[in-house]
């Protein structure tokens, strides 16, 4: 009774939110009085999604020992994605705000988890000297990899489901007991920036940007917390929209944990010949000094036709002290994507799993599915 009046309720904030989007669009107000020349703004996005997802292996937690398992099906109904961002402008110096509410699972079987909470994931002060000389002060993404730049355009993109460097399986976890919250492992990218100097410089055709950051190493939506100051770099080529070229990089010591100094690297590209197909790929290797390297790719080709987006997607995650994904997980996702309006998209997305050492494991588990489908609207 409680999941179906949850489901309701969600399910009707959803439709009331759609139907002020599919009619409005960012919110912009202008003082006429007090502070001169301060703008305010509002924006926000909203996302509803359903998933379906077979049996699955996963590390088990059997009397003290670890052994790959089995996680029973999965699906679910839920509201992925509800944040608004307030933003307040005057001049050169810009704040923002970005409020996310977390629900999960409205309605479904086997659930993974419940949560339903409000967030600040980003909050800071921006100030701009010139183009090449900006600085940033509060709590924001930290730029790393293309997915990485801005989080509150994340629903926009392509695909339902991120790449695992960004956005880590469930059955990359630690060892499960029955009934227990299954979390993910900690992406393949740094905790949220909290200082931050970058710019950007355009000549001819040629755009360069470059981020400088450290980092606490907290995350507002509950990573993990490192004991010592993070520092971080990021910088990208673009030539007129055609061909995108980034390398980032990330190294904190944390001497609360037992992998030791760590050290992010990553590179992307981003090819773009026409209208008509964009070719996009990333490579990102984690290094420690006292833990054998993890390390994740992709390669994504879009096929945009007017209001259709079709994409297909290859991508594979490797840890070798993982006990399952010391194995290796490749996934094959054959997703599309349909824009009813600018602000408005439906799309899914299929994806096959396999395990590529598969010793031991029955076919079922070695190759999996998962379903996805979403309803995403931004105003």
């Amino acid at each position: 009774m409680k999941k179906a009046y949850a489901f309701l309720c969600h399910a009707t904030l959803a439709l009331l939110c759609l139907a002020f989007v599919s009619s409005a669009e960012a919110i912009r107000l202008e003082t006429s009085r007090g502070i001169k020349d301060l703008t305010f703004g509002i924006n926000g996005f909203l996302g509803f999604e359903y998933a379906y997802m077979d049996k699955m292996p996963m590390v088990m937690d059997v009397g003290g020992a670890e052994t790959i398992g089995t996680m029973p099906g999965v699906s679910f109904l839920k509201l992925r994605h509800l944040n608004l961002l307030v933003s307040a402008e005057k001049e050169n110096l810009r704040v923002l705000i970005n409020l996310h509410s977390n629900n999960v699972n409205l309605a479904g079987s086997n659930e993974i988890h419940s949560r339903d909470t409000i967030e600040t994931q980003e909050a800071y002060a921006e100030y701009i000297f010139r183009d090449f000389v900006r600085i940033r002060a509060g709590s924001f993404l930290a730029p790393f990899g293309i997915y990485n730049d801005v989080r509150y355009i994340l629903p926009i993109f392509s695909s339902v489901v991120l790449p695992q460097i960004y956005d880590p399986p469930k059955n990359y976890s630690q060892a499960v007991k029955t009934g227990k919250t299954i979390e993910a492992l900690s992406p393949l990218t740094p905790e949220d920036g909290n200082l931050m100097f970058w710019g950007r410089a355009v000549k001819q055709d040629i755009d360069f940007r470059y981020h400088l950051y450290l980092s606490n190493g907290t995350n507002q939506t509950g990573g993990r917390e490192d004991s010592d100051i993070g520092f971080g770099g990021r910088i990208l080529i673009n030539t007129r929209d055609i061909l995108k070229v980034g390398a980032s990089a990330y190294t904190v010591h944390n001497r609360s944990a037992a992998e030791g100094r760590a050290r992010f690297f990553g590179g992307d590209v981003t090819f773009s010949p026409s209208s008509t197909f964009t070719l996009q790929g990333e490579y990102v290797i984690n290094r420690y000094s006292e833990r054998r390297s993890r390390y994740s790719y992709y390669l994504q080709a879009d096929f945009p036709r007017q209001q259709w987006l079709p994409y297909l997607r290859y991508d594979f995650l490797k840890d070798p002290e993982h006990l399952l994904m010391k194995r290796g997980q490749e996934r094959y996702t054959l997703g599309l994507a349909y824009r009813f309006k600018p602000n408005i998209q439906i799309k899914g997305g299929f994806h096959y799993h396999r395990i590529v050492d598969n010793a031991g494991l029955s076919s079922s588990l070695a190759n999996f599915n998962m379903v996805r489908l979403a309803l995403i609207a931004t105003f």
